[in-house]
């Protein structure tokens, strides 16, 4: 399995074990503090915001409900594609968009962009 960073929010981080598509999102929450954490990526775990200079900012899930939906890349010339061979896994945030992201299995390439389904996207 990977863990990944949020490029966006200090306190979400992935796992990718390579048996889904998507990955799985987790957040961190500071039980001390009752208020979210941090994800270190070096410690790989979660940690108090005192102990932190995160410069990204704070995500609140329990706000947000959202899903993936696979985009047909093939009509959309100007987003790039990665290439995926048939002995690689990988899930990777998409370059350009941040609300995309590229998934690779096993050589089935994928892109999916994730979706709000509240009033603010």
């Amino acid at each position: 399995f990977q863990l990944h960073t949020s490029r966006q929010y200090c306190n979400i981080y992935y796992l990718c074990d390579g048996t889904q598509t998507t990955p799985i999102t987790f957040r961190c929450f500071d039980r001390q503090t009752q208020e979210d954490g941090i994800y270190d990526p070096f410690a790989e775990r979660c940690d108090s915001r005192r102990n932190s200079n995160c410069q990204n900012s704070i995500i609140n899930l329990s706000q947000l409900q959202y899903r993936s939906l696979v985009i047909d890349h093939t009509h959309l010339s100007e987003l790039s594609i990665l290439p995926c061979k048939y002995d690689q896994s990988y899930i990777i945030e998409h370059e350009q968009y941040c609300n995309l992201y590229h998934v690779c299995k096993q050589g089935a390439y994928q892109l999916y962009a994730c979706i709000s389904e509240n009033d603010n996207n």
